[in-house]
């Protein structure tokens, strides 16, 4: 019989999202049930903070990504400990319309 061979499991990397447009968070529970560490929800509307925080436990700002600067430096900020970045986002639930 051969030698046996210890095989090490690979380490454990640390992943972190950001979820723009994030709503209530639906998208950030299915991240967060797959193992992702979900570190901020970015929305405009301030309406979704209670379900957000509360069904993620994560944190969230109300925010319009449209401010590039503000935006990149809270996700930037989210992902300071990460060893791989995910950047998540849904179109918005809102819809505006102008006929």
């Amino acid at each position: 019989m051969g030698k046996k061979i210890r095989m090490e499991s690979p380490p454990k990397l640390n992943v972190i999202a950001v979820d723009l447009f994030c709503g209530a968070g639906g998208l950030s529970l299915g991240l967060k049930r797959a193992g992702i560490t979900v570190a901020l929800g970015i929305d405009a509307d301030p309406n979704c903070r209670y379900p957000f925080e509360n069904g993620v436990r994560s944190s969230f700002v109300v925010e319009d990504v449209s401010n590039v600067d503000a935006v990149s430096r809270l996700i930037e900020e989210a992902w300071s400990n990460a060893d791989v970045r995910v950047l998540a986002g849904c179109a918005p639930c809102q819809l505006s319309v102008v006929i």
